[in-house]
């Protein structure tokens, strides 16, 4: 697990997030991180091609919630992480090859949820995608993956 509050020693961070098997195993890199955004990259090859030859739409959809989720991880406090709660993509341009880009940055953030945005372009700055996320906050009280309502009903489902 990655330590969130070490973010800010931008290297040191990035080169954790590279490490993982995930980003490793897609060939996706975390570029740059500060309070202002992310900006994420996959140097796509034919291993990120669907049947028609282009970058799959799954593999832009990843890079548009690491974009957007890492946007937010700045903005976090003490003890808090985060996890996808919806993302919504817009496709725009097929890729064929080489490089593909988003830059995330933060929307908005409230105690429980924070939204962000990502604009993904390929190598030559053409629009290729636009995604939105919405995360949830975890902090050590609720890191099972609910919400804490502050009801006792909380995390209760209908048939309790």
């Amino acid at each position: 697990m990655i330590d969130l509050k070490s973010w800010r020693l931008t290297e040191a961070f990035t080169a954790s997030v590279n490490r993982t098997p995930f980003y490793k195993t897609i060939s996706m890199e975390l570029v740059k991180l500060s309070r202002r955004g992310a900006v994420a990259r996959i140097r796509s090859d034919r291993r990120h091609m669907n049947v028609w030859g282009t970058v799959h739409g799954g593999a832009l959809a990843s890079l548009a919630d690491s974009a957007c989720g890492f946007s937010v991880v700045p903005h976090l406090k003490e003890g808090e992480t985060i996890m996808t709660v919806s993302l919504q993509i817009e496709y725009f341009a097929t890729v064929l090859k080489g490089d593909v880009t988003a830059r995330g940055r933060m929307v908005h953030r409230s105690r429980r949820l924070a939204s962000a945005e990502a604009v993904i372009e390929d190598n030559k700055k053409n629009l290729v995608a636009r995604g939105h996320g919405t995360y949830i906050i975890l902090s050590s009280s609720n890191r099972d993956g609910t919400a804490d309502s502050g009801s006792k009903s909380a995390g209760k489902t209908r048939t309790e």
